[in-house]
């Protein structure tokens, strides 16, 4: 029972992450008007998010008691931890990565509108003259 209910808990910061990028998918998808600047900005939100957790998953390995204390289940605890540092880490990741991407779109959105306008400028002018 004890281990059925672990592996449940377990679960719950997977669920968490998937909501929260569910949420930018869905957006993603037309679904909600978003622009590239208020996506970059969730990504944002998202990486610090996990950087939180990675602080919080070094603090707990660094107070937790010898692995000796606890046996063979202190050394898979060690692991546990170790593993979601990773995992969050490498999310944290993926979302800065995101983010760039999307305040790069953002930029090109706003630098694409001044160059119609010159060209629409450029052709009003042709045509007046």
């Amino acid at each position: 029972m004890k281990i059925a209910i672990e592996k449940y808990l377990l679960l719950i910061p997977h669920l968490l992450i998937g909501l929260s990028m569910s949420s930018i998918v869905y957006a993603q998808e037309g679904k909600a008007d978003l622009d590239h600047k208020t996506l970059a900005i969730q990504y944002e939100k998202i990486a610090q998010e996990m950087l939180a957790k990675v602080g919080q998953q070094k603090n707990i390995l660094k107070n937790k008691p010898s692995t000796s204390f606890f046996g063979r289940d202190g050394e898979k605890i060690k692991k546990r931890i170790t593993a979601r540092i990773h995992r969050y880490t490498k999310a944290a990741e993926e979302a800065m990565t995101q983010a760039d991407f999307h305040y790069r779109m953002a930029r090109e959105d706003f630098e694409i509108v001044p160059r119609q306008l010159k060209e629409e400028m450029n052709k009003v002018a042709q045509i007046d003259t």
